[in-house]
């Protein structure tokens, strides 16, 4: 089955959605990435990844590059801490949601 991934830029002075990228199936590795890098100075916005881009190499490329990102994490990925304090809360599609920050 055929894939797109999606990067969503987001300017934090603006507040207002800056960039959107779509990348086919075959193209969401880091090579295709690096070309965003290229094309806008990412150091004021946020880069919102979908799972697609779940990699354990893409948060210290990102963070190498001062560059603020949101990047949902799968399950069985190392790197989730399980022990953090879920004291915040959202609500979601009617349902309520914990959440907590943490600085990577």
């Amino acid at each position: 089955m055929k894939q797109t991934n999606f990067a969503l830029i987001f300017s934090l002075e603006k507040k207002i959605h800056v960039m959107i990228k779509a990348f086919p199936d075959s193209a969401h590795d880091i090579i295709s990435f690096k070309q965003i890098i290229k094309e806008i100075n990412l150091t004021k916005h946020i880069i919102i990844l979908d799972s697609g881009f779940s990699s354990y190499y893409l948060p210290d490329m990102l963070t190498e590059n001062k560059i603020k990102f949101i990047l949902p994490s799968r399950r069985n990925f190392l790197i989730i801490y399980y022990n953090l304090n879920l004291k915040n809360r959202f609500v979601y599609r009617k349902k309520k949601m914990h959440c907590a920050r943490m600085k990577v």
